[in-house]
């Protein structure tokens, strides 16, 4: 299967096993159809997930356990509770919370103001297996830096 789609590493596409992982992701997003697909893709790759429709029951559910989950993903456009609110309530109570933000359309401005906010990494949906597996890898392993 060739693409000419470029991830956003310099390195080659990577390989399957170097994309898979053991954690525990808590999944936000309100789009149903693409939480499923974002869901099994994960769950392909070897994770566990949990994923919710509504923002405030997966905070609520973050709330009860802060340490539950090696990272959180999450769409940034939901009703009610955007991403950004939702990152910004979570990393009050878990400032070194590793979180990935899924996102429509996405400018350079916007990346920036994210990531300034506490977003680790942004990805554009629809997602690629290949790109949210390297992505997810690189979170955690800045995550794993970090707390050394």
């Amino acid at each position: 299967c060739s693409s000419d789609l470029a991830l956003p590493s310099k390195e080659q596409r990577p390989s399957a096993q170097s994309i898979a992982g053991k954690e525990r992701i808590l999944l936000v997003d309100d789009d149903r159809a693409l939480q499923a697909v974002t869901k099994d893709i994960l769950m392909r790759l070897g994770y566990s997930v949990d994923a919710f429709a509504e923002p405030l029951l997966a905070l609520a559910a973050f709330r009860e356990k802060p340490n539950g989950w090696d990272l959180v993903i999450t769409d940034r456009a939901m009703p009610r509770v955007p991403g950004e609110q939702l990152a910004k309530e979570m990393k009050g109570i878990r400032p070194n919370l590793p979180i990935l933000m899924l996102s429509g359309f996405i400018s350079a401005e916007e990346d920036v103001s994210l990531r300034k906010s506490g977003i680790n990494s942004v990805i554009s949906k629809p997602v690629l297996p290949e790109e949210i597996g390297a992505a997810v890898r690189a979170v955690i392993a800045q995550g794993k830096v970090a707390a050394f």
